[in-house]
């Protein structure tokens, strides 16, 4: 009987203990077969220590291993729901800044889970502040096709109230008390010295501000299949770090020296903007792409990729099926680990001139592979999404590294001079933002899908899988 290789067998337990995970959030298993099927595979592994059954039976042990995870996730059932209550609690969140409201999330010690609250916009809250609340407590539910509970359950929220009263008792100093107030500083100083849309771009791309940029603007970038510029993404510091690391090759420094710098820049930025999920995510798989470079075989990077994304479901396993962010992001990451390399050496009619090529491979890479899960769950469709891609993605880099540089010196400048620092940036924001434009009017821009049933979406996810065994095994050859 053939004998796996241990990083076979490694990649086939991490995807099983996902396929477990799959199965305890997505579907109805009763858990008494999951045990069976876990003292089936402790079965095989007594009596057989090589070959298919071997691997069947460490398939059965991490299946069960998955899906006994997901029995582990808390269901807040001890919570006082629909009554009345008096709690002390601090806010444990950057507070969200709504046009009619203030989103906050607290931690109480007497409830099982965060609470959300919605507050007025004044007073204005933060990170750290000790509060007093009286409020009904109430239990989120699933409407129509969202299933909100499980929205929230993946960040640990267990309960809502909606305009509560609340008293301020006191406000807690502390490392990301700084880092936020540090960070609404720098939203004000852009707000006061650039003007609308151009300071929504910047705002969401540097500070994750997802509410600033306007409809009409957030429309056209959705039409271009460029909205995710705009956020802290994973797949868009995926794309962004692997452009910034053509830029950097220009430079004279080592392809060693140039990944660390990157990695580097991604760490400090997922600090900068307080651990936020997205950012934690980004900064993970596009230090796996980049990694990917550096070790120059695929094998290893693609095997950290799944290492990585199989901790990440063991953390929260809601990740899986209700995190969009989650999805797109290891899809990403897949798609430029397997694809970028082989897709440069295809696009020999592009030039390399500013890292064109690379940019590309890059792009169409990570396009790939995320398209079917964005027409899925986004019900859309953009005919220019690539083109758009390779001219706004390179310029929203541009935008990214000058924004940082001019934010540092209009702190450091008199608020006389801020607003002719930030103006270079202006103008680049400005130009990229007319891009999109153009782009948003060609007819036909994109298409508004109506809702893809599972089973096209399963077919089409196993064309992409398929696609990429097949890629990465002749690469492998």
């Amino acid at each position: 009987m053939p004998k796996f290789h241990k990083s076979v067998v490694f990649i086939v337990c991490c995807l099983a203990l996902s396929f477990g995970v799959f199965l305890g959030t997505g579907t109805k298993v009763l858990p008494v077969v999951i045990f069976f099927l876990f003292l089936a595979g402790c079965f095989g592994l007594a009596f057989f220590w090589r070959g298919y059954f071997q691997l069947l039976s460490f398939i059965l042990i991490f299946t069960a291993a998955g899906f006994g995870r997901t029995l582990l996730l808390s269901d807040f059932s001890h919570n006082p729901y629909d009554k009345e209550l008096t709690f002390s609690a601090t806010i444990v969140k950057d507070v969200e800044i709504l046009p009619a409201k203030q989103r906050l999330v607290v931690s109480s010690n007497i409830l099982d889970g965060l609470v959300l609250l919605g507050v007025g916009l004044q007073p204005r809250y933060s990170i750290g502040d000790l509060l007093e609340i009286t409020c009904t407590l109430r239990r989120p539910e699933p409407f129509e096709t969202f299933q909100y509970d499980k929205f929230l359950q993946r960040y640990g929220i267990g309960s809502t109230c909606y305009y509560p009263q609340i008293t301020k008792v006191a406000e807690k100093p502390g490392v990301l008390k700084f880092i936020f107030s540090f960070k609404k500083f720098l939203i004000l100083k852009l707000q006061k010295s650039l003007s609308a849309p151009e300071h929504s771009i910047l705002l969401g791309s540097l500070f994750g501000v997802n509410k600033a940029l306007p409809l009409a603007w957030e429309e056209a970038f959705r039409r271009t299949g460029t909205i995710h510029l705009l956020v802290i993404s994973g797949s868009n510091i995926v794309v962004l770090s692997a452009l910034l690391l053509t830029v950097l090759k220009s430079l004279p420094l080592s392809h060693r020296t140039n990944i660390l710098l990157v990695i580097g820049v991604l760490a400090l930025y997922a600090i900068f903007t307080g651990w936020q999920p997205p950012a934690v995510r980004a900064t993970f798989f596009g230090s796996i792409a980049l990694v990917a470079s550096l070790l120059g075989r695929k094998n290893q990077a693609l095997r950290l990729l799944i290492m990585v994304a199989t901790l990440m479901l063991i953390l929260n396993p809601l990740l899986l099926l209700f995190d969009a962010g989650f999805q797109l992001s290891f899809l990403a990451t897949l798609g430029i680990i397997v694809f970028s390399k082989f897709l440069e050496e295809k696009l020999t009619f592009l030039p390399e001139f500013f890292g064109l090529r690379a940019a590309s491979a890059v792009t169409l890479s990570a396009t790939f592979t995320t398209a079917p899960l964005i027409a899925y769950s986004f019900h859309s469709f953009s005919l220019v999404t690539l083109p758009a891609n390779l001219i706004v993605g390179p310029l929203m880099t541009a935008v990214m590294l000058s924004g940082v540089v001019a934010v540092v010196l209009a702190v450091i400048l008199p608020n006389t001079l801020a607003g002719w620092v930030l103006l270079p940036v202006y103008y680049l924001i400005h130009f990229t933002l007319q891009v999109v434009q153009k782009f948003n009017q060609i007819p036909y821009a994109a298409f508004n899908l109506p809702e893809i049933p599972q089973w096209l979406f399963l077919l089409l996810s196993s064309f992409i899988f398929f696609a990429t065994w097949k890629v990465y095994q002749k690469q492998r050859l």
